[in-house]
């Protein structure tokens, strides 16, 4: 049996060197969560002052391909510029770029001066993607895969374009995924994806995992899901051999089965009848 060993402590860390929480939209939700998403280049660019001293850019974007949202030949965002390439910049170079917009009004409550153009990025990483290049920007996937190819990129966005979620679901991203490496900064990695279809089948496949966080996130994604077949498969979660050997200060160890308690949450939330499981017993080494 496999046994995963936590500590929990209270430890006075000092913030510089504090681990940091990781935390990425996966493709599918950032373009779940857009307006409009497009393939193309700049091809024209205003520059204007805002309050302080910011730099505003509306600039002019030549379609080559819409991935969700109406068909168009070219759109107009602005870009309230704090950091890294500017508009100006990405038409010099010609930059190839897969951008994720949102209706401008969304933007408001954070500077009025959005409103003086129909779209605006998305407010969020990623928002952004050049796909030119030897070495394209990097895109993140609900699978936990690094997209580190323009085709890989575009088949991701195109593929989640047709989902109906109106959602989203926090995961911690397991230790031994690939976006786990690319992201992590010394302590866990969080990734949003959307609530479709999709992620109940990756659920599924998550809770036939031989790891054990992999399949308690797993189940915790199935709570979307309510279903008689995923009752069953809940149910059956009750009985997880797995456990974590929990050490809190001043308590003797206990083995905590964590697939157990959070299927348990879950049958509990669903309103679904069920022996209630151990969840904590005591460790013996």
């Amino acid at each position: 049996m496999r046994a995963l060993v936590l500590a929990v402590l209270l430890v006075l860390v000092p913030a510089a060197a504090a681990a940091e929480i990781n935390m990425a939209d996966s493709i599918e939700w950032t373009t779940v969560d857009s307006d409009l998403v497009v393939r193309g280049k700049v091809t024209a660019v205003k520059t204007r002052r805002g309050p302080g001293g910011v730099v505003w850019y509306d600039a002019t974007f030549a379609v080559a391909e819409t991935l969700k949202g109406p068909r168009r030949r070219s759109v107009t965002f602005a870009v309230r510029h704090l950091w890294g390439p500017t508009p100006a910049e990405w038409r010099a170079k010609r930059r190839e770029l897969l951008l994720f917009l949102v209706d401008s009004k969304r933007r408001l409550g954070e500077d009025a001066d959005y409103a003086r153009a129909p779209f605006a990025l998305r407010p969020h990483d990623g928002a952004v993607l050049a796909l030119d290049g030897a070495s394209p920007d990097r895109a993140y996937a609900a699978t936990f895969d690094v997209l580190d190819t323009r085709a890989r990129i575009l088949d991701a966005a195109r593929a989640a374009a047709t989902s109906t979620a109106t959602s989203s679901h926090r995961l911690d991203v397991p230790s031994d995924a690939p976006a786990f490496g690319a992201l992590y900064a010394g302590s866990a990695v969080w990734m949003t994806v959307p609530v479709d279809a999709r992620l109940e089948q990756l659920a599924l496949a998550w809770i036939a995992s031989k790891d054990l966080g992999t399949r308690e996130e797993g189940v915790g994604a199935l709570a979307h899901f309510r279903s008689p077949a995923n009752i069953a498969v809940v149910k059956r979660l009750l009985a997880d051999p797995d456990f974590a050997v929990v050490t809190e200060s001043g308590k003797s160890p206990v083995r905590r089965f964590l697939v157990r308690s959070r299927a348990h949450q879950v049958l509990d939330a669903w309103g679904v009848r069920h022996a209630t499981p151990t969840i904590d017993a005591p460790h013996r080494p």
